[in-house]
């Protein structure tokens, strides 16, 4: 017995079907791919040559990075300042050039931007605005010595390890007694505006020096 399907019947019959093949195929497609990348991937952690294979990311533009507030951004520079430290104390003479320099750019910046703002708007941070700044007066002569000298000469690693116990010492008073203060009085938002304006003047100072 033959029965006729209308052709309407026929034509969504076979729709059907072509739809249902196209997932499946569009599936394994899917699947095959994910096992290639990941395939990649271990080859690349084996050997980073092949890292050209996978696509690169994106750098995010210079404004869309996060802005770090002002005293995150000084205490990066402690630490900084730190780690050049303990090579000079392994008496690794050639680090003294690259300390006068951060040192140089860091203590500019407080004081053309951080420490006014503070003496402005933190009432309770006079006196310690008062000795930092006399601190880095000291700071500065040292870094003028220094400058003169050469490692050959008798006075330049002791002069190198004055200056680090001079900033060491301030350091600890930034950050054990004038930055809790600020961070109380300014607030978040107020210190993130700051520090985008200290990495703008930092940029400024470190393209001058290059």
């Amino acid at each position: 017995m033959n029965v006729n399907l209308p052709a309407t019947d026929v034509l969504t019959s076979g729709l059907f079907w072509f739809v249902l093949v196209l997932v499946v195929v569009l599936s394994l497609v899917a699947l095959g791919l994910a096992r290639v990348r990941r395939w990649i991937q271990a080859r690349a952690a084996l050997h980073p040559a092949a890292l050209w294979v996978l696509p690169r990311q994106r750098e995010p533009a210079p404004t869309e990075r996060a802005t770090m507030d002002a005293i995150v951004m000084l205490r990066e520079d402690h630490k900084q300042a730190e780690q050049m430290f303990k090579l000079l104390e392994k008496d690794d003479l050639s680090v003294v050039p690259d300390i006068c320099a951060a040192l140089t750019v860091h203590a500019q910046i407080e004081e053309e931007i951080f420490y006014p703002v503070v003496r402005a708007e933190v009432e309770d941070a006079q006196d310690d605005i008062g000795e930092a700044v006399q601190e880095h007066h000291l700071v500065k002569i040292l870094i003028s010595e220094l400058q003169s000298l050469t490692p050959d000469d008798v006075e330049y690693r002791s002069k190198a390890i004055v200056l680090m116990e001079l900033v060491r010492h301030h350091v600890e008073e930034e950050e054990g007694e004038l930055f809790p203060d600020v961070r109380s009085a300014l607030g978040r938002n107020r210190l993130q505006e700051l520090g985008a304006v200290m990495q703008e003047r930092r940029a400024e100072l470190v393209g001058a020096t290059a």
